[in-house]
């Protein structure tokens, strides 16, 4: 109820002015700006800087920036606006890297546009996402600007291009991360065996995923997601549940790391 009232909200502030074009917020200690041109694009900046069932980035970003250092390399997967991004480029210094990778067009150029609105220059953003294996496949319309990559019988968007996330390391002479986040709707599956051989490497130390449960394709499971990074030396450490969202934030550390 309190997500519909807010919903409400936003319609209702766009709809009065053009003033909220740009967005101030600050979480743990750093602060960032961000364009937003409608309503979902405002509260998804805003609502990041609340708790709980409404929000909850602020845990996931907190968590972020302490897993990391200055000079770390993290990837952002499935940047969107690039949120995420941004705090984090703050977070590891001009000595460090974020590579983001978002496959839907408007995204990927707001998530440009935000990057250099903030005078970031560590960001490398791609306008790729990752899977099990190259190829074009095409990116569906989700709800209120969630594309994904699986879900047939919806409206095809635009075609995406997905790389192994291992392959593309090489490919593009990227970093080795220190950190992945992955929020890809439904994909995080696919995402995690096209990157076996760098979560492996011990300089990757830390994952964020955002499991969507109710996207899940058929016959893939959390439990399965689990495994796999259990596989790779990975414990799951904790877990941020949503719900009402039908959805979970799980945050993986390297076995050696915990000790």
């Amino acid at each position: 109820m309190r997500l519909a009232f807010r919903k409400v909200y936003y319609v209702l502030l766009s709809l009065r002015s053009a003033a909220h074009l740009t967005k101030k917020i600050s979480i743990g200690g750093y602060e960032a700006v961000f364009h937003t041109s409608n309503y979902h694009e405002l509260m998804t900046v805003e609502c990041s800087v609340l708790e709980g069932e409404i929000g909850g980035e602020r845990e996931v970003i907190n968590y972020l920036l302490s897993s990391l250092n200055p000079g770390d390399t993290a990837f952002d997967v499935g940047a969107s606006l690039g949120i995420h991004t941004v705090f984090m480029a703050e977070r590891i210094g001009n000595s460090g890297r974020v590579v983001a990778f978002e496959p839907e067009e408007g995204s990927c150029q707001k998530l440009l546009a935000n990057v250099a609105l903030n005078k970031l220059t560590n960001v490398l953003a791609l306008p790729v996402g990752l899977g099990e294996k190259h190829q074009s496949i095409p990116l569906y319309g989700g709800g209120e600007y969630c594309y994904n990559l699986w879900q047939k019988g919806q409206e095809i968007h635009q075609m995406g291009e997905i790389w192994p996330g291992d392959e593309i390391i090489q490919n593009k002479s990227l970093p080795l991360p220190n950190l992945v986040k992955i929020d890809v709707e439904g994909f995080e599956y696919f995402v995690l065996k096209g990157l076996r051989k760098t979560l492996l490497n011990p300089a990757c130390r830390s994952v964020c995923i955002e499991v969507h449960l109710h996207l899940l394709p058929s016959g893939i499971t959390s439990e399965m997601l689990l495994r796999f990074m259990e596989e790779c030396g990975f414990i799951r450490a904790d877990v941020l549940r949503y719900p009402a969202r039908q959805a979970c934030h799980e945050f993986y550390l390297k076995a050696n790391q915990t000790c």
